[in-house]
């Protein structure tokens, strides 16, 4: 080899024809996990209905049972796809996903329904990052900028789309259409990766990331959504209740001591070392413990108190994903470190404004135009923080450590997401006849976990740290 032959990587190999089958097949699974959240926010008092004899706090686990699974098991699922190579990787979670999506659909209890929900957390866990690794390596350089793009745009889409055809399927045809809609799409994908895209060679690179570590993440972070979910019901002080509680924050340390000194562990704790890194997650965590609930519960009070039907329920939050998006595009490009600290304060504060505002004037008289400010005040508050946050997280690690840090901000996003709704099951436990008035309670909790997350923001750098320059 001559000093000036360069070895062909499947990073500089230009494959112009693959590049918009990649596009698709990335941006589609990007599309199908963030569908999955949206739809059965505003599905959820239709399975509420369906399943009349079960608990509120057994039904929260159609949402948490997917979120702490695809939050705990992200990282090493990343991993996993960087090691053992992303093509493989993501045709075998499309297809966990898709039969999961299946076996949601065909579910005739809440147990099957929850575990196929778990199962389908497994699969968005691998999927999201063997996507946007697939996306990186099959894309030429002169492409990938815009194709990352796309791929960010189709989780915007899932966000604006998810609450209209979750709405418009459960009012018109039946729950089960929101999970079976992924099936011919999945089937679809996986036909593309198996029969349309070819596989290159693949050397792998390292080590396997420690397995045990992840495991005791997600048994630990599992069980103490279990334990928060059912204080309500048990009591705070039962058995039942503080024995998941503090087994599953042990086990969780254990886990995340397991991580100190090792080369492959589950979690890199040497990037919250990283202040603005560090404060973001945190930040993030208790945010989304707040948004969370607010996504839930508005369909919830919708349908329960203003006897909206779902669809009517549907268009009346859409507003909000809209705002979402207009607000993210609008601050992503001018996200300075000042701008990013003032806008995760201030978003937080809009979000407190508005919760505040719901439980103060919210009653039995239904109107659109009520609703709207709210709907578009939690929209501007979440396009504001999770922006600002990621671009504060993204601007404080150097090149080389991107992916693993939004690895773990998607990971607190989506762990903060699951204790929060715990925290609103056990707040709605008991009579089911007590629901609709009692939904308003949440929005105080939601109060005080927002005005918990501007302390950690507080902490935003004020300027350019010197490892982004790095």
């Amino acid at each position: 080899m001559t000093a000036t032959s360069v070895p062909k990587t499947p990073s500089s190999t230009k494959e112009p024809s693959y590049a918009g089958l990649v596009l698709a097949l990335a941006c589609g699974a990007t599309f199908l996990t963030f569908l999955d959240t949206t739809v059965v926010n505003v599905a959820f008092p239709a399975i509420e209905k369906s399943m009349p004899a079960e608990p509120f706090a057994h039904l929260t686990w159609i949402v948490t049972a997917y979120t702490t699974l695809f939050a705990a098991l992200l990282t090493t699922a990343g991993r996993y796809a960087d090691v053992l190579g992303h093509r493989p990787i993501f045709i075998g979670a499309v297809a966990v996903f898709t039969a999961a999506s299946a076996a949601c659909a065909l579910a005739v209890n809440l147990p099957m329904l929850v575990a196929a929900r778990a199962i389908q957390g497994i699969g968005a866990a691998a999927l999201i990052p063997a996507a946007l690794g697939l996306l990186l390596v099959r894309t030429p350089a002169e492409k990938r900028m815009a194709a990352i793009g796309s791929w960010g745009a189709a989780g915007a889409v899932a966000a604006v789309v998810g609450p209209a055809v979750g709405g418009s399927l459960t009012n018109w045809i039946d729950w089960r259409m929101i999970f079976a809609i992924n099936v011919p799409i999945g089937l679809a994908m996986v036909y593309g990766a198996v029969v349309r895209l070819p596989a290159q060679p693949w050397a792998r690179r390292g080590p396997l990331p420690d397995v045990v570590g992840g495991v005791l993440i997600a048994v630990g972070i599992g069980s103490l959504v279990v334990g928060l979910s059912q204080a309500g019901d048990w009591g705070v002080t039962s058995v039942g209740v503080v024995v998941p509680v503090v087994g599953g924050l042990i086990v969780t340390a254990l886990g995340v001591l397991r991580s100190r000194g090792r080369q492959t562990a589950a979690i890199d704790l040497a990037l919250f070392r990283i202040r603005a890194f560090a404060a973001a997650n945190v930040s993030v965590a208790l945010f989304s413990a707040a948004m969370y609930v607010v996504l839930l519960s508005s369909p919830l009070y919708l349908t329960n108190m203003w006897h909206y039907t779902l669809f009517e329920a549907a268009l009346s939050v859409t507003p909000g994903a809209f705002a979402s998006i207009v607000v993210s595009l609008y601050l992503g490009k001018r996200a300075t470190p000042a701008v990013q600290r003032w806008s995760a304060i201030g978003g937080s504060l809009v979000l407190v404004a508005t919760a505040a505002t719901m439980y103060a004037i919210l009653n039995d008289h239904r109107s659109f135009f009520i609703w709207l400010p709210f709907s578009l005040g939690g929209g501007i508050a979440a396009g504001l923080v999770f922006t600002s946050l990621s671009v504060a997280m993204s601007t404080s690690v150097p090149p080389t450590q991107f992916a693993a840090s939004s690895g773990l901000l998607t990971t607190s996003r989506q762990v903060g997401g699951s204790v929060g709704i715990a925290v609103m099951a056990a707040m709605l436990s008991g009579s089911r006849a007590g629901h609709p008035e009692r939904i308003r309670d949440v929005w105080v909790f939601c109060v005080v976990v927002v005005l918990l997350a501007i302390v950690p923001a507080l902490f935003l750098p004020r300027r350019r740290v010197a490892a982004a320059a790095a």
